[in-house]
Formats: C-alpha cells, structure tokens, sequence
C-alpha cells in the first residue's frame, strides 16, 4: 500500500569513494615528497599526520612543511631525515551530506634518505654506506 510522506523529497547522493589510496614515498633529503589520493564524491579535504606509526593522526595546514593540505594531491617541502616514517592520510566528506562521516584513506609512510653523492663547489663527494 502506498504511503504519503507529504511534501517532503527524497534524495540520493553517492557516497565518498576512494579509488586511489595514498601511496607510500621514498624521497632523498631536499628533494619535496608528494602523496596523491583520487576520491569520488567529495568536496573537502583534510590531510593528516601520524608521528608515532600510526597511534595517533592529527590535522597539518599548508605552510613552510607542507602545501595541499586540503587537496587530493599533498606536498610535504623538503623533509628532513627526522620525518622518516611519518604517516599521512587524506579524510574527504561531502559537504552537502553533513549527517555521512568523513571517510580516511588508507595510511602512507614517508621514507627519506641520504643521497651517497654530494656535489660542493664543482666537487664530488662520494659518502660510504655504513
């Protein structure tokens, strides 16, 4: 039997997908490292940071560190060795459908090394590996 809801609508609106996660990164010290997701459905996005392996994330803003941080595509500017394994992750919502909760992506470490060549005025240093 059919029922009369009166005057109000129902919508549907897709939900946020991701279908690419973050990638984990290998970058050399003063080279900028780079995280890209591809969401569907969404219209804001936050990135976040883990520096205790994946305990706890919390929200970074673009800045000296990083820019993109409300983007799908995040640039962490020329990470010092002591960022190795830091975590990120990209939360995205849709701001036309404030009662779904945002959805986080999958977490992705970045991992910086020292380059074993070093060039100082028109000189070459080659750095062993310990």
């Amino acid at each position: 039997c059919p029922v009369d809801l009166g005057s109000y609508s129902i919508s549907n609106v897709a939900q946020v997908n991701y279908t690419i996660h973050p990638v984990d990164d290998l970058v050399l010290v003063g080279s900028d490292g780079q995280f890209f997701a591809n969401v569907s459905n969404a219209n804001s996005f936050q990135w976040q940071l883990s520096t205790d392996n994946g305990s706890t994330f919390n929200t970074i803003i673009d800045g000296s560190e990083y820019i993109g941080t409300q983007t799908t595509t995040l640039t962490v500017i020329k990470p010092e060795v002591a960022k190795n394994n830091y975590q990120f992750r990209l939360f995205s919502s849709n701001t036309n459908t404030p009662l779904c909760a945002p959805l986080e992506s999958n977490s992705a470490v970045l991992r910086i090394r020292v380059a074993t060549v070093i060039t100082n005025r028109q000189r070459t240093y080659r750095v062993k590996k310990n």
